[in-house]
């Protein structure tokens, strides 16, 4: 499918905090975080 089909979806404001701090932290600590979400 094309990038166009359909709008990228939007990030609410808790995965986008999540995805903040995901990105703040370092690579071991970014991997427990999602181990601990999933």
């Amino acid at each position: 499918m094309r990038p166009r089909d359909h709008p990228a979806p939007r990030l609410t404001p808790l995965g986008a905090a999540l995805l903040a701090l995901a990105l703040a932290l370092p690579g071991g600590a970014a991997l427990q975080l999602l181990a601990w979400l999933s």
